[in-house]
């Protein structure tokens, strides 16, 4: 089976590039750059019309590296689209791992079924890793995510899709303007599975990353949080996480690393 392997990278970030060749020798020639944009760069009216539907479908605002890494994964699916692999790894320039995982990830890829995403880990250091449950497949090492956990899956560090999940992606991506990593918002009624692998690591310091950075200045208060008009949505929160506990055991599905 056929593969590409994308490197979402911001044209200036030659030296992280530089610090994933190094990490991946035998895989760092396969890479095809696509570069990524930068929402800090565009001007505000371009910025507004691509973030207004946003906050208004979802009462909080996307901020400017959000938007950049959405439309930067959106241009990787056109690219992949346009050719004739089978599926596509798309990584992001600070994910971590050897030569030995990213091999694993592509063996895993090739036993996906047509109308799936495998999310390849980089959940590292995030508090809804504990609502990480799925149940093995039978292809060692490959996990089937509970529809509970969607919402839950966070970061576009490292994936792998097929060409009838890059065409979802695409066209919810094109129809509404949502955050990359919004999984469950992009798969809702498509069909698309999730699947789960813990073979690479995003940084667990998270001073590196534009997106999280940005997401850290948008972050409320305590105070803000604790009367937060989300508070009815943390309660239904508590609700599922309940119910799930209570019947997930008898659907087969376990607690992820």
């Amino acid at each position: 089976m056929s593969y590409s392997i994308y490197l979402v990278s911001l044209a200036r970030d030659e030296a992280r590039r530089q610090a994933l060749a190094a990490r991946f020798p035998q895989h760092a020639s396969a890479f095809q750059l696509v570069e990524a944009v930068d929402g800090r760069a565009m001007p505000a009216r371009a910025f507004f019309e691509r973030t207004v539907d946003f906050y208004h479908n979802y009462r909080r605002l996307m901020s400017p590296a959000e938007l950049g890494c959405t439309l930067s994964h959106l241009q990787a699916y056109e690219t992949f689209l346009q050719t004739t692999a089978k599926r596509a790894l798309v990584l992001e320039d600070d994910i971590e791992g050897d030569d030995a995982a990213l091999a694993q990830v592509l063996a895993l890829a090739g036993e996906l079924p047509d109308d799936a995403i495998l999310i390849a880990g980089g959940q590292q250091g995030l508090v809804s890793r504990k609502r990480l449950y799925g149940k093995p497949t039978a292809t060692p090492g490959l996990y089937q995510l509970a529809d509970y956990s969607y919402p839950h899956i966070k970061r576009t560090c490292g994936y792998v899709i097929t060409k009838q999940s890059a065409e979802q992606l695409l066209q919810r991506g094109r129809a509404t303007t949502l955050v990359a990593d919004g999984w469950d918002r992009y798969v809702a009624g498509t069909g698309i599975r999730l699947y789960y692998a813990p073979l690479l690591s995003h940084p667990e310091l998270l001073a590196g990353s534009h997106i999280e950075r940005d997401r850290l200045d948008l972050d409320p208060g305590f105070w803000q949080k604790v009367f937060s008009p989300r508070l009815p949505r943390k309660l239904r929160q508590y609700v599922q996480d309940i119910c799930f506990q209570v019947t997930r055991a008898l659907h087969g599905y376990r607690r992820l690393p």
